[in-house]
């Protein structure tokens, strides 16, 4: 019983750098300020599923919207919303703030 505890904890142990490390690599943020996206323009890796947080720091709500990422979500003002995209093609997929489009931005996908 003893020996099954401890391969059971020894392969726990093994797993958990991989998954911090998964999880760090595959996190964003786009922030929204003064107007603007921060970074205008966001880098991605392809072929993965990638967590990008949106944050709004504006007094206003925001629209993030992407018709070729088919994503379209509100985020409050001083709040922010988490978006999963992935596993994505390889290209340039534009977004911008339904509310004021001429905020926008753009994520190249390598």
């Amino acid at each position: 019983m003893h020996r099954r505890f401890a391969i059971f904890a020894f392969s726990l142990l093994l797993c958990l750098p991989a998954a911090a490390h998964a999880d760090n690599a595959g996190s964003y943020v786009l922030t929204l300020k003064d107007g603007k996206f921060s970074p205008p323009n966001l880098t991605l890796p392809a072929n993965r599923k990638v967590k990008l947080t949106v944050k709004n720091e504006s007094a206003m709500p925001a629209e993030f919207e992407s018709s070729d990422l088919d994503r379209e979500q509100v985020v409050a003002a001083h709040d922010s919303i988490t978006v999963y995209l992935g596993p994505l093609d390889a290209g340039v997929y534009g977004y911008f703030n339904d509310f004021d489009r001429k905020v926008s931005g753009k994520i190249e996908v390598k």
